[in-house]
Parts: structure tokens; C-alpha cells; sequence
């Protein structure tokens, strides 16, 4: 059993550093009204408080694909400034503190593991005689579909993709209603 968590270990290890793992997520209060400030926790293994980020996004979306919801943090880039360092931060939970959505709706948290090297794949189309692409010397339509594998080392948490742990089966959470979207009252205690 020993040596088999070592194996598990060693296959999370990439160039010395423990990856990330996602266990599940959670909000405090369990009650969050649109535009109130919430703290989100995750829970795993091998995140780093300091530089592993999250990102909050609508339940119905896919990790690593969907943009921030509006609110605060409410881009990518600002999450990627957003600060996961909470009081009992650790390797194993990550605590961010100061969140606010201001849409109505069910979300879910995915989680930018800094270091990992993910690899991402893109299809190309090339050919001749295709739409916008008038072919001189045949009639014959011709289209070649070329995908490739490109890995981004350390890319940090500057980019959607780099989001791609967690979701919605590690958990979801409801911000309720009126929806706050485009409304500043709110912020001076009005009701």
C-alpha cells in the first residue's frame, strides 16, 4: 500500500512540484445574495495559496472554456490577480476571500493549477477551393484538417485555458436574487 502511494505521487510530480487536485469547493455564508461578498474554498492537494487562482463560472460552463461571470473578480486577468492566501491557506485548501457575483444563478469554481503543463490542441484548415478561396488550376475542392499539440510551460493563470480543474462535479453554488447586474446602489447599503 505504501509504495503505491509513492507511485501515485511520483505521477502527480511534474518537474519537482505536486500538482494540483481538486477534492471539492465551497462557499461561507451558504446564503449569498447577488452583489454580497462571499469566501470560496477548495479543497485537494498540491495548490500553492500564492500563485494557484480560481475562477468562478456558471454551473452550466466547462472549466478551462468559459469566461468570468460579472462581479468581483470579474475577468480572467483579475482573477489571476485575485488573492487564494485566506487565513489556513495550504497545500490542501485554497481560501479566497472578498468574492462577489453580480448575476443571479448557479456556479461552479475552476481552479489554475500555475505550474502545470497542460497540452492544448488546435485544427488548422488549409486548402484550395474553398470559400473565399477560389482555385485556379482545378475544380476539385480540396481541404486538409491538421491538428497539433502545442504544450505551454508555466503559462501562470493569465488565460481561461489555464482554469481547467474542478467544476461542476466538485461541487456548485446559488447566488439568489435581484439580479445586480449594471446596478452601483446596491454598494451604498441601499435595499
Amino acid at each position: 500500500a505504501m509504495a503505491a502511494a509513492v507511485v501515485a505521487l511520483l505521477a502527480l510530480t511534474a518537474k519537482g512540484t505536486t500538482l494540483a487536485s481538486v477534492t471539492s469547493a465551497y462557499v461561507t455564508p451558504t446564503v449569498i445574495k447577488a452583489g454580497e461578498t462571499f469566501m470560496m474554498t477548495v479543497t485537494g492537494g498540491g495548490f500553492d495559496p500564492i500563485n494557484d487562482k480560481i475562477m468562478v463560472v456558471p454551473s452550466t460552463s466547462d472549466c478551462g472554456r468559459a469566461d468570468a461571470p460579472v462581479g468581483s473578480p470579474g475577468s480572467v486577468a483579475e482573477f489571476a490577480l485575485f488573492s487564494c492566501a485566506g487565513d489556513n491557506s495550504a497545500a490542501t485548501k485554497l481560501v479566497c476571500p472578498g468574492m462577489q457575483v453580480y448575476a443571479v444563478g448557479a456556479f461552479s469554481v475552476c481552479v489554475c493549477d500555475h505550474d502545470r503543463i497542460f497540452n492544448y490542441s488546435s485544427s488548422i484548415t488549409v486548402g484550395s477551393g474553398g470559400p473565399g478561396e477560389p482555385s485556379e488550376t482545378s475544380t476539385t475542392t480540396t481541404r486538409t484538417t491538421t491538428t497539433t499539440t502545442t504544450s505551454h510551460p508555466n503559462w501562470g493563470c493569465s488565460f481561461k485555458e489555464r482554469y481547467a480543474l474542478g467544476g461542476l462535479s466538485f461541487g456548485t453554488f446559488q447566488i439568489l436574487g435581484p439580479d445586480r447586474i449594471g446596478t452601483l446602489d446596491f454598494r451604498a447599503g441601499a435595499p
